[in-house]
């Protein structure tokens, strides 16, 4: 590529590209060429570029010229805006980028407007140049490189509510309030609840909504303010200028198979976009859990001896990394794409993680979607992998805390399982503690969790009859969970460090009703293949269907 001036006329120069061989002459790729010629020329301030393209035979073929004759370009002078009666200049400016003096471009305008819209204080936006819009009455005295943005300001609370289901985290009804555009600079605070069984415990509901043979709800309450311009000066350097700040409070209850876990957290994180689809968090999670037990009759102490933890109580601060690929058409119900989730979280004492719970974690997940037909008129095939690493940090410690642990089975994990009860599991004796004294009545299975993870899954979904609404499902899980990843030495007897991975083949129904219902049912394909079942995987096969409602958070 030489470039030359003109001697005559110095404002003129000519680009001359010279292939190195002869290239063929598709008419495609010229109409490429000339229309990313036309959108760096608007990207000059050119309103309407009008490159001239020729063709001249040549000795070794065609010449193919384009003139750019010499055009007015036009520069921002002002933004007017009309309707933003509480939304800061400063937002409005840093969502446009449109400095003054800048080359007015088409494409820069339609981004402002773009980010004007996701700033979350405008219901409608319309930014128009001087040409398009000119002053009504002639109250305004315009000029060349005026805008005027009109804007609609949304209300300032949002309230929202939802409804979820499934075997493995019970019922729950969802209840949020948000305020936009805190302090006219597109900040928001939102406070959320979600309530369930621990919280409503109405028997009504517990039947209607069953969790199998355990209690199970997972509520909470949070508080979280959101800046989407974070940039402070001693940080302007190291971070993107869209960088979003949240900071989150939450009070947890979550009653598992095994335990009722209070938490209390703080969480602090960093956002922001590599590209289009990638995005990048940094964050802190502060957490003190607080362990008992979940049903009348179990002693504690046989439960934190049994799954080797030392104690009710645990402190956790570890900062983490998380990475998210999303290229899926739609992220609750996709039909193409992929999506890739990757998260690495450091438990130590250097940040005030307690002195026997220190602990690495990492965390990471795949899923495809493929569509079969046009707009998947034969539905959508997808495959999803996901892979979990966890290992204490302490040498005097051999076991994470109880809930830091990898669970599966049941719904998302591997549907054939009983939720939670893939992979370890241990017998706790239940007490009758009447009378001053204290008689073993029975015993329950739990599970134990573990410090690795394999979730493996194939599923097919197909509409019915040609149907939108109704739709069907068969899939095929596999995975396993792992007690360690360093297991002591085997004795006799002892059961294999590193079992076999579990599969369960299934179908299921799904009731788009704008409220997705499923129901889903699978089993061991060893019983498929009428081979035996071990004692562990008939104690903990799936019963009944697996049902869920609503889209889970």
């Amino acid at each position: 590529l030489e470039s030359a001036v003109d001697p005559v006329r110095p404002e003129v120069r000519t680009f001359t590209l010279t292939t190195s061989r002869a290239l063929p002459f598709v008419k495609n790729d010229l109409a490429v060429v000339f229309a990313d010629l036309r959108q760096k020329i608007a990207s000059l301030g050119v309103q309407r570029p009008l490159p001239r393209l020729r063709l001249d035979p040549g000795d070794g073929g065609y010449v193919i010229r384009f003139d750019v004759p010499e055009q007015p370009r036009i520069t921002v002078n002002r933004v007017v805006v009309q309707g933003a009666d509480t939304t800061r200049a400063k937002a409005v400016l840093r969502e446009t980028e449109l400095a003054k003096a800048a080359p007015l471009d088409a494409n820069q305008l339609s981004r402002a407007q773009t980010n004007l819209g996701n700033l979350g204080a405008f219901q409608r936006t319309d930014l128009t140049t001087l040409g398009e819009s000119p002053a009504e009455g002639g109250t305004l005295p315009w000029k060349e490189g005026d805008l005027l943005l009109r804007a609609d300001e949304r209300r300032p609370w949002v309230l929202s509510s939802a409804f979820g289901y499934d075997k493995s985290h019970g019922y729950h009804v969802g209840l949020g309030a948000q305020r936009l555009n805190f302090l006219g600079m597109g900040r928001s605070l939102d406070f959320g609840m979600r309530v369930g069984d621990n919280t409503l415990r109405n028997p009504t509901l517990r039947k209607w909504f069953p969790t199998g043979d355990f209690d199970r709800s997972v509520d909470s309450f949070s508080v979280g303010y959101t800046d989407p311009w974070f940039l402070p000066g001693m940080l302007k350097d190291l971070l993107q200028d869209r960088t979003q700040y949240r900071i989150e409070g939450a009070y947890i209850e979550e009653t598992q198979s095994a335990f009722l876990a209070h938490r209390r957290r703080v969480l602090n994180s960093l956002d922001w976009k590599l590209g289009e689809f990638e995005s990048i968090r940094l964050g802190h999670r502060y957490e003190r859990t607080d362990i008992y037990a979940n049903t009348e009759g179990i002693e504690l102490s046989e439960l934190f001896n049994m799954a080797g933890v030392p104690g009710a109580r645990t402190v956790i601060s570890a900062p983490f990394f998380q990475l998210v690929r999303d290229k899926r058409d739609n992220p609750y119900d996709p039909k193409r794409g992929t999506y890739f989730f990757a998260k690495l979280e450091l438990a130590n004492q250097l940040f005030g993680t307690g002195s026997k719970y220190s602990f690495a974690k990492l965390d990471l997940r795949q899923q495809w979607n493929w569509p079969i037909g046009e707009h998947a008129r034969y539905g959508v095939v997808m495959a999803s992998a996901r892979l979990g690493i966890a290992r204490p940090t302490v040498a005097s410690v051999d076991d994470l805390p109880l809930a830091e642990r990898f669970f599966a089975g049941g719904p998302y994990t591997v549907r054939g399982v009983e939720p939670d009860m893939l992979g370890p599991v241990g017998t706790l004796g239940v007490y009758d503690h009447s009378g001053g004294t204290s008689v073993r009545t029975g015993s329950r299975t739990i599970p134990l969790g573990g410090q690795g993870l394999i979730v493996l899954n194939l599923e097919y979904r197909f509409p019915l009859f040609g149907s939108d609404t109704i739709w069907a499902e068969v899939f095929v899980d596999s995975g396993q969970v792992y007690a360690r990843l360093s297991p002591d030495q085997r004795g006799d007897g002892d059961p294999a460090p590193f079992p076999a991975l579990r599969t369960t083949i299934g179908l299921g129904v799904i009731l788009k009703l704008g409220l997705p219902i499923k129901f889903e049912y699978a089993t061991d394909i060893k019983r498929l293949l009428g081979q035996p079942l071990s004692q562990q995987e008939e104690d903990t096969r799936l019963r009944g269907l697996l049902i869920s409602a609503g889209y889970q958070y």
